[in-house]
């Protein structure tokens, strides 16, 4: 076999160059090698002079490695370049992104600070308000101390005043007063085939409470008395618990201004005291400031009517109970059971009872000035002479009240009331 080398150019027909040896192209039949190239034997020149093209090409091989380095080397820089602009891009879109949440959270410390200063501020200005707040209290608790003090003195004052003017005009008691009270006695056929009502006159006593106890509304009850000013007044109201003498006369005509005329038509203040309650068949000035209608106990009310009873914006005042019934109970029983209104209607008499006149037991002081008001008469009986008011009925009169006395907590012995209700002017029990 012919061994073959590398392919070489030759510029002479029929003879194939490849690397170091030159090959013959022979022929077949001439040689065994027919139809192949053949070796051929190469001289020193043949085989220097073949080297040189080798030698023309290395810097065309350099150029063109040199170009592929250049090329490969842009575009590693040009990729590395750009892969360094998108990963810039991408950091500092990452950047913004922080920078925005940066500022965001910026703004939330600087508003948290803001609020917190505000706290702090506010919180300061509520310390000195607070302060400022109990410095106030404190010198309005000192305010309402000194007026406490004051309003004390003055209610001294007016109870002293008041002890000295009864002690003056009416003695030191016990002050006790009478009420006439005109009731019904029926109806009469008269001369002419007619009918009249006729009417009778009962009388009920009351006694003050202990000048000491109660000095302030016993002066204006008896000065009103003295002056009349209860005169052709009436029982209005007859409550589950109370039955009311108001200024009004029977006919519902007020005579409120009687009182108010002279300064009579209420009191200074609250006068109340725990040792003189409001027990059954004792007497009380209604309202708050109290006066001038009073009411009769048809039971015990010494908690509804004593100190926090009643609602208020000084509940724990007091209606003041200023005397006790000591004769007449038959007579104010009648009146008890005379019919009223409902509750929601205030519980008015469906007809008015007239109180005829009011006196004080004893000499009747002079009632400073006028006796009376001259725009004003007061009531008399309807008839005189048919009232049922004589010695028969006096007797009578004087039995039932015997009666009630024994039924009534007690007997009478010299001048108290024993048996769980008065001693020495004090209600008890």
């Amino acid at each position: 076999m012919i061994r073959r080398g590398p392919a070489k150019s030759s510029s002479a027909p029929g003879v194939a160059s490849g690397g170091d040896y030159n090959y013959d192209y022979e022929a077949p039949g001439s040689n065994p090698y027919q139809g192949h190239w053949a070796p051929k034997s190469m001289s020193l020149d043949d085989k220097y002079n073949k080297r040189r093209p080798a030698r023309l090409s290395s810097p065309i091989m350099l150029l063109s490695i040199g170009t592929v380095l250049f090329f490969c080397t842009t575009f590693y820089y040009r990729s590395n370049a750009n892969y360094h602009s998108e990963q810039t891009k991408v950091l500092e879109r990452k950047l913004h992104k922080v920078e925005g949440h940066s500022r965001k959270l910026q703004n939330h410390v600087e508003h948290h600070e803001n609020y917190s200063q505000n706290l702090v501020e506010e919180h300061t200005a509520q310390k000195d308000l607070m302060w400022h707040d109990h410095e106030v209290d404190e010198h309005v608790d000192e305010k309402l101390t000194v007026l406490w003090d004051r309003v004390d003195d003055l209610r001294e004052h007016v109870q002293s005043f008041s002890r000295r003017s009864v002690l003056d005009r009416f003695g030191p008691g016990p002050h006790q007063v009478t009420m006439d009270i005109e009731m019904e006695a029926g109806d009469v056929h008269t001369a002419g085939g007619g009918q009249e009502t006729h009417y009778y006159t009962k009388t009920v006593t009351f006694e003050l409470a202990p000048l000491d106890l109660m000095p302030h509304t016993i002066h204006m009850f008896l000065e009103q008395v003295v002056r009349g000013l209860w005169d052709g007044t009436s029982f209005v109201i007859n409550g589950p618990h109370v039955a009311q003498v108001s200024p009004f006369t029977e006919s519902d005509e007020s005579v409120r201004h009687r009182f108010k005329d002279v300064n009579l038509h209420g009191l200074s203040f609250q006068e109340y005291s725990a040792e003189y309650p409001h027990v059954q068949y004792t007497l009380g000035i209604t309202g708050r400031p109290g006066g001038p209608d009073f009411y009769i106990n048809k039971k015990d009310n010494t908690e509804l009517h004593g100190p926090y009873g009643q609602e208020g914006d000084m509940e724990e005042e007091a209606d003041p109970c200023f005397g006790r019934v000591v004769s007449g109970f038959e007579t104010l029983d009648h009146v008890f059971e005379q019919p009223a209104s409902d509750k929601e209607s205030g519980h008015y008499l469906d007809n008015y009872i007239e109180v005829v006149r009011m006196r004080i037991i004893g000499q009747q002081p002079p009632a400073p000035g006028l006796t009376q008001p001259t725009h004003w008469k007061p009531n008399v009986p309807r008839d005189h002479n048919i009232h049922v008011h004589n010695e028969e009925h006096e007797a009578t009169h004087k039995a039932e009240e015997t009666h009630h006395q024994n039924t009534h907590g007690g007997h009478v012995h010299g001048g108290h009331v024993h048996g769980g209700h008065v001693h020495g002017g004090h209600v008890h029990g």
